[in-house]
């Protein structure tokens, strides 16, 4: 009888024994599939971020004429410069920028208030949409302090 008990002990101990290893398996494999899925999704995320990086630098330079950055080759595209350079032909010189800004600077002292800024870009012949004037503003009042100075605005025009 006592070896009977025995007998029975080890028989369940050894069935919960396979149920738990082939559970331990299960999950593992659980555990590649989703390590496997985890990088194919990082990889999509990083080419996304590429395509997007992509993007805004040709936006940039088709609406604004500049970059603010390499691409991910460490260089622009290819037609990004010709694009920048027709631009930069396009785009007023010192002494228009100089007017525009004075014509919002009515009263001469070299400061025009931050949301004046996209009366300053029209007036450059540029449009800028909330975005980018947003990214602009932040660019040139980056102590926002609501203000833009001639000289901040001239470097962040030829930048």
């Amino acid at each position: 009888m006592k070896q009977r008990h025995l007998d029975s002990a080890r028989e369940n101990y050894e069935a919960r024994l396979a149920k738990e290893m082939d559970a331990q398996q299960e999950k593992e494999k659980d555990l590649q599939r989703m390590s496997k899925l985890e990088l194919e999704l990082i990889e999509q995320l990083q080419m996304k971020q590429e395509e997007q990086k992509a993007a805004y630098e040709e936006l940039e330079i088709a609406l604004l004429g500049t970059t603010g950055g390499k691409g991910a080759g460490g260089t622009a595209k290819k037609g990004a410069a010709s694009k920048k350079e027709a631009a930069a032909a396009a785009e007023p010189g010192e002494e228009e920028v100089q007017k525009a800004f004075a014509a919002i600077d009515t009263e001469g002292t070299g400061v025009i208030p931050t949301e004046k800024l996209a009366e300053l870009m029209a007036a450059l012949g540029i449009t800028l949409d909330d975005t980018q004037l947003l990214e602009a503003s932040e660019q040139l009042d980056a102590q926002n302090a609501g203000k833009v100075s001639y000289g901040e605005f001239v470097m962040w025009w030829n930048g």
